[in-house]
């Protein structure tokens, strides 16, 4: 995985400087034994079977990716054992599933030893997974890996001479992926399932976007979200459905089901995820069959790690809902968002009034949406998602969210309600805030120039309200605006001109169309507008233009541009970097431009920029590769 690291990114609005860090982390096995190993071949499917049956299955069944086969296969009875020169000992075993998109295993039976370590990895080398270490050892003796791309894995584990205990590996099931749900080789198309979450119309929705998880369980996927308790302790409790967990034995510990963070595309047009930042293992605390609500409530066995950056969403209990949007995977692709501005409609799925029915503004689910979590307008989870007529990525049809309200409470049981587990101590709250670190966020305008600053905001919702034009916030004018609607008088006289009505420019033929000429407050705005996803990439923002500071300190305080102008009045710098320039009647002005530099080099120049709003975009499609 790539992490950008805080950087610093200067913005002409003739131009643009970056200064890009990345590092990599990824995973490494210990041994590369080249010697032979015995592999177990799984039976030939029929996937066009599978796929038919898949087509018939009715309603409340997840998204089926791959085929289980029953095996039998551990240390004892599969696989190569080899001593090495050190007197340590290695055990490998492959395991071939013909035409596979990848392979995963169960352990039935899982005991790792102090320092021993468990690798598992394609046998093209194009994926390792590991090391698995005696911390994923657990009561149960059970465990799960991840999704392997090959059709032909290798199981390698590694014990030193000094190692005293015995391992325990032993495999009952084999599965045969045979939908490439992780696009490993390209297959599937990005379905209109919604916006990526890169996307502007996502931005104020960031901290939910880092609560929802991708969960891949032995044969199904679904969609899920971290969820806050009123101890704030951060304890790892998932929200999904029901009916994604039903078909996986016995409810309980359920070790086999991973827990993927952060698949998603870094960019509004992208089509592909990361899945590097995962954790194996939950135990099933409750739930409500399709019955009821349709919701399960899992706890991980161990937590995320807090470089994924992890939010527990926060929750709400009102029956009456004004919505606000849908996070999910269709498909198991990156997360999408969906939005919804309507009072929530009661309904039912199987039994009356147990779910909240929509129908999308803007999106739509599919299968892998599953589970996945329905946000208020106040950005605080109503519901998980159990299907509808609306999942398949049209948005026209009509989709069922059981109620968070209704899993509550409905049951006094512990195994069947939430209360018991996301309200421990009864406190008796209706709603909770979300966290990242166990301080409670709270939302609202954090600008303290703002009318309706709000001093108890944590988190800026983009609400804050600003004077107009030359009133302030009390409607009395103030500053050298033209009106009361942020305007100010171009060098024409105009209020809120752009001095196209200049005699000597307007005259101009083709003035609109040379880069630089008109366009720089378009320019300045979608900086602003897109400058929490410019953040996101790790940018600090400065402008510089060939205007005087007076001139440039108005435009800020009339835009609210969120960073800093510098003039280049003289253009020395402009002229030092050669940026293109040209003259009309007998004006010396500046093209429009932007370059993106890493380590004081200059890698990449946007020119020429027509129309000059679409500069953001460019920004952050490149600092997004």
């Amino acid at each position: 995985m790539k992490k950008i690291k805080s950087l610093p990114i200067l913005i002409l609005f003739s131009g643009l400087f970056a200064v890009i860090n990345t590092f990599e982390d990824s995973y490494t096995r210990k041994n590369n034994i080249d010697t032979p190993f015995d592999s177990a071949e799984m039976p030939v499917i029929d996937v066009n079977e599978l796929i038919i049956q898949d087509q018939n299955s009715g309603p409340g069944v997840p998204m089926r990716f791959s085929y289980a086969f029953e095996v039998n296969l551990n240390m004892g009875n599969s696989g190569t054992w080899h001593t090495l020169d050190d007197g340590s000992l290695v055990w490998k075993l492959g395991i071939k599933s013909k035409d596979a998109f990848g392979i995963k295993v169960l352990f039935d039976s899982f005991y790792l030893p102090d320092d021993a370590e468990l690798y598992i990895f394609s046998n093209e080398d194009d994926m390792s997974i590991g090391p698995y270490t005696s911390k994923q050892n657990n009561i149960e003796e059970t465990f799960g890996i991840p999704l392997v791309k090959s059709d032909h894995i290798v199981i390698e584990y590694y014990q030193p001479k000094k190692t005293s205990n015995s391992p325990k590996l032993s495999i009952n099931k084999v599965f045969h992926a045979y939908k490439d749900i992780h696009n490993f080789y390209g297959e599937r198309n990005n379905r209109d399932c919604g916006d990526n979450v890169a996307c502007s119309n996502a931005s104020s929705w960031e901290d939910q976007i880092n609560s929802v998880i991708y969960l891949e369980m032995g044969q199904y996927i679904c969609s899920a979200a971290l969820i806050n308790n009123t101890n704030q302790d951060k304890k790892p409790y998932v929200l999904t459905a029901y009916h994604c967990v039903e078909g996986e034995g016995n409810l309980g510990q359920q070790n086999w089901f991973t827990f993927y963070f952060n698949h998603q595309s870094s960019s509004c047009n992208g089509g592909s995820g990361y899945y590097g930042q995962s954790e194996t293992g939950s135990y099933i605390r409750s739930w409500g069959n399709m019955n009821s609500s349709d919701f399960a409530l899992l706890e991980m066995n161990d937590d995320p790690a807090s470089w994924w950056n992890p939010y527990f969403a926060g929750w709400s209990r009102y029956s009456s809902q004004t919505l606000g949007a849908g996070i999910h995977h269709p498909g198991g692709q990156p997360k999408k968002i969906n939005f919804d501005n309507d009072t929530a409609s009661n309904c039912g799925w199987y039994a009356n009034n147990t779910h909240y029915c929509l129908n999308w503004d803007q999106g739509g689910t599919a299968g892998g949406s599953s589970g996945s979590p329905l946000f208020n307008s106040s950005k605080l989870i109503v519901g998980q998602l159990s299907g509808g007529s609306g999942a398949e990525c049209s948005g026209s049809g009509t989709d069922y969210y059981g109620k968070f309200t209704h899993s509550w409470s409905n049951n006094s049981s512990s195994s069947y309600n939430l209360k018991y587990w996301l309200d421990p101590n009864n406190s008796g709250v209706f709603t909770l805030q979300g966290t990242y670190d166990g301080t409670t966020i709270v939302y609202g305008c954090t600008d303290n120039s703002a009318c309706n600053y709000d001093p108890n905001a944590t988190n800026n919702d983009g609400s804050c309200e600003y004077a107009q034009g030359s009133c302030n916030c009390n409607g009395a004018p103030t500053g050298n605006y033209c009106d009361c609607n942020y305007n100010y008088n171009d060098e024409c006289g105009v209020c809120d001109g752009d001095g196209s009505s200049c005699e000597e420019i307007e005259c101009i033929e083709g003035w609109d169309e040379n880069p630089g000429a008109r366009g720089c407050t378009p320019q300045d705005c979608s900086f602003r507008d897109h400058y929490v996803e410019l953040s996101a990439l790790g940018a600090n923002i400065f402008g510089l233009s060939t205007q005087n500071s007076e001139y440039q300190k108005e435009m800020v305080e009339r835009l609210h541009l969120p960073f800093l102008v510098l003039s280049d009045v003289n253009f020395k710098f402009c002229d030092a970097m050669r940026l293109p320039t040209f003259e009309v009647n007998g004006m010396h002005l500046l093209k429009r431009v932007t370059l993106i530099a890493q380590s004081n080099i200059v890698e990449k120049v946007h020119y020429p920029i027509f129309p000059s709003d679409s500069d953001a975009a460019w920004v952050i499609e490149q600092l997004s590769h």
